[in-house]
């Protein structure tokens, strides 16, 4: 009975182990691949209501020349950056990045008329510290700041969805600050547009050395499994 007991755990924790090859090769072979396009420059804005519209200009995957269009933030939306951002925001120390989909992108005539139209004030910035300070001093209206800043060397472990496929903030990043109101100002900072995403099923080929190895590899596993079952 004891044998079987310590068969039955050694079964067990063969079949616990997650870093088997075939599973990794699918999950290489069918996660998402995001494509993502970069904003160089934003030209017009205005406030329509609690909304803000700002031209942009986005440089597509596997386009030569950026192309404008106009996006639309919602300043009165709590958690716009959160909501609006594929695969998701990511974050460098604390500060949140949104990856707009480009299916929000608008037309480039998408600025309602009768806006007021707001300045867009340039900012240069260094180091990550500055960009965490974006919004500082309070603000009493709404502004759109195109800031101008790529990581340093030693900024960029602090972004960490590299991992992930996403790039790191690339120069201008877009930032939208509302009234400060009591607290600590919370910007919408946009660091790109995500434009859709792929699958590299290639890696499917693979598939059937990655079964072979795992066939070999799980009478080594099933002994480890009877060693701790010990």
């Amino acid at each position: 009975m004891h044998r079987i007991a310590r068969s039955s755990c050694a079964v067990l924790a063969c079949l616990a182990l997650p870093g088997c090859l075939s599973m990794g090769v699918m999950q290489r072979a069918t996660g998402p691949r995001y494509r993502f396009g970069r904003m160089t420059e934003f030209t017009d804005a205005a406030l329509v209501g609690k909304d803000v519209f700002v031209q942009v200009s986005v440089l597509r995957p596997e386009r030569t020349e950026p192309a404008p269009f106009v996006l639309k933030i919602a300043t009165d939306e709590k958690y716009w950056a959160q909501s609006h951002s594929v695969p998701q925001a990511s974050f460098m120390d604390g500060v949140m990045l949104a990856h707009v989909p480009a299916t929000m992108l608008l037309a480039p005539g998408g600025i309602p008329a009768g806006g007021i139209c707001l300045p867009i004030e340039p900012v240069e910035i260094r180091r990550l510290e500055e960009l965490k300070a974006i919004g500082k001093p309070p603000s009493h209206g709404i502004r759109v700041l195109a800031v101008h800043y790529r990581p340093a060397a030693d900024d960029l472990p602090m972004f960490s969805d590299r991992r992930r496929g996403v790039p790191p903030p690339e120069d201008p990043l877009l930032a939208i600050l509302g009234p400060t109101i009591g607290g600590e100002p919370s910007p919408i900072l946009v660091s790109d547009i995500q434009d859709g995403h792929g699958t590299r099923r290639a890696w499917l080929i693979l598939m059937p050395f990655a079964a072979v190895a795992d066939a070999a590899v799980l009478p080594i596993e099933f002994i480890g499994g009877l060693a701790a079952a010990e």
